[in-house]
């Protein structure tokens, strides 16, 4: 919590292409500024968009339209570059093992583990707008609106098909089909799952995973894992912000709560029962222009 933010500019370098009073949206990135040996040396500040000023590489930020929801689109840059990184590797993507995330397609078939998840509901969406097959897991617990299932719900974001993990194995599913899986997706992080992908993922194909970081991969297995830590890329962030633009990509907020309220906002995140973004307005972001955390 605390990576993302939209704000107002309020001073630019000399060189930058921003303007003064220009809305944006940024990840704050934790490869670029948490270390284990201390503050980082590149002056750029430690982790953290809980405060009301934010001093940040232009090559971090998307300018946000003036007619965008900017408190929505405070949740979109960590989560969403998340997604768009694992799916497609972008200009910013690259796994821990150093190579390629993914490269999916228009036509090609991918697993989401995990697709009601902060990030799952994202890369749900990407894969649709890409063009590709998007099967996805959730369960058949009622979102907080009462009003629809987690898997009706992913479904309405473009999920072509939906396996309930509650009550269904998804390797015993899908391992059935006639042509293989493209990629795997994975925001679950458990190794019972990554030793099933090899029975549905055509040869060669990655099984990316965000939460997965002690794989024990199966002797002999013919697919590729990669694990990876998000990296912040304005430009990336920029391709997302087009998409919500056209209507192809939508951030759920879960819940807003003021500054004040910080502690009860942490709170929330760490049930783990949140479904979509959590905002804290760190100030009146409409009245003052200046900061969602």
């Amino acid at each position: 919590p605390g990576f993302d933010f939209a704000g107002v500019v309020e001073s630019a370098g000399d060189g930058t292409e921003l303007e003064v009073g220009e809305k944006v949206i940024g990840y704050i990135g934790l490869t670029e500024t948490c270390s284990p040996d201390g503050p980082p040396s590149n002056g750029h500040g430690s982790a953290g968009a809980f405060a009301q000023y934010c001093c940040i590489p232009e090559s971090r930020l998307a300018v946000v339209p003036g007619y965008s929801d900017a408190r929505k689109l405070s949740g979109l840059p960590l989560a969403g570059l998340t997604a768009f990184q694992a799916l497609f590797t972008g200009r910013g993507g690259v796994s821990l093992q150093g190579t390629a995330l993914g490269d999916l397609r228009k036509g090609q078939k991918v697993l989401v583990l995990g697709g009601s998840s902060s990030t799952g509901f994202l890369a749900v969406q990407l894969a649709a707008a890409a063009g590709a097959e998007v099967v996805a897991t959730a369960s058949d617990a009622m979102m907080p609106n009462g009003k629809q299932t987690k898997m009706d719900w992913v479904k309405s974001l473009g999920a072509h098909r939906l396996i309930n993990y509650r009550k269904q194995d998804w390797s015993e599913v899908l391992r059935s089909e006639e042509e293989g899986f493209d990629m795997i997706f994975d925001t679950v992080g458990s190794n019972d799952d990554l030793a099933k992908a090899g029975a549905i993922l055509k040869e060669g194909a990655p099984f990316v995973s965000i939460a997965n970081f002690d794989p024990k991969i199966p002797e002999g297995a013919a697919f590729r894992f990669a694990s990876f830590i998000v990296h912040s890329d304005g430009r990336d962030l920029a391709d997302l912000v087009t998409l919500v633009e056209q209507r192809k990509l939508s951030v759920l907020v879960d819940s807003v709560f003021e500054f004040e309220e910080a502690r009860e906002a942490l709170e929330r995140s760490m049930t783990g029962r949140a479904t979509g973004k959590i905002i804290v307005e760190v100030d009146d972001f409409f009245a003052s222009e200046r900061s969602f955390g």
